[in-house]
This record gives structure tokens, C-alpha cells and sequence, in this order.
């Protein structure tokens, strides 16, 4: 998996659990493994998810989570838990997730 993939994936995966969480009603979450190196979809409180959504996605090697293990939680109303995710690659890119809206936007530091 490339790292624009893996951007496209965590977009694609916010968006379905903001979208899960407001259309079910319940809680979702991505929970982010920096051990493991990968990120998947759970319900509620770590309910793993069956099918495509709820397999576990692996970064590629040249791009690491910078931090501990974290969940992005997504809730009934529209909003979630305010996160920003820090990756280790050449660009530095970063995961950010508004509270508000639970939207999340890629930006990149230096």
C-alpha cells in the first residue's frame, strides 16, 4: 500500500464511520496501533467490524505513526473527538479530525 493510498484509505474509513455512527445511531471508531503499525474500523467500545471495512490495514514501511495508540471516536450527533495523527515519512504528513464536524483533512508539516 503507497501513502497516498493509505491517505485516500483513512479518508474513506472517516467518512464511513462518521457517516455508521450517525445512521446506526452508535458509537465508531478507528483505533490507530503504532506497535502494529495499522489502523481499523471498530463500533462502540472496540467491536471489531466484519467484512472489507473491518479488516486491519498496515501502513507501508517507509511510513510509521508517531505517537501512542490512539482512537478517533465518532458519535450520533456528527461529532467527533478531536484528533490529529502524526506520521514518520519523508513529508510528514498529518491526519486531522474536527470535532465539530468530523470531517478529516491531510496536511503536511516540516
Amino acid at each position: 500500500m503507497s501513502q497516498e493510498t493509505v491517505k485516500s484509505d483513512l479518508l474513506s474509513l472517516v467518512a464511513l464511520a462518521h457517516e455508521r455512527a450517525i445512521l446506526e445511531g452508535t458509537d465508531y471508531g478507528i483505533h490507530v496501533s503504532q506497535g502494529a503499525n495499522a489502523y481499523w474500523l471498530v463500533r462502540k467500545t472496540d467491536e471489531k467490524i466484519s467484512g472489507q471495512w473491518g479488516q486491519i490495514r498496515h501502513l507501508p514501511t517507509a511510513m510509521k505513526f508517531k505517537g501512542p495508540d490512539t482512537s478517533i471516536a465518532f458519535y450520533p450527533d456528527g461529532t467527533a473527538s478531536e484528533t490529529v495523527i502524526v506520521f514518520e515519512s519523508p513529508d510528514h504528513p498529518c491526519l486531522s479530525i474536527n470535532a465539530f464536524t468530523g470531517k478529516g483533512r491531510w496536511y503536511e508539516t516540516s
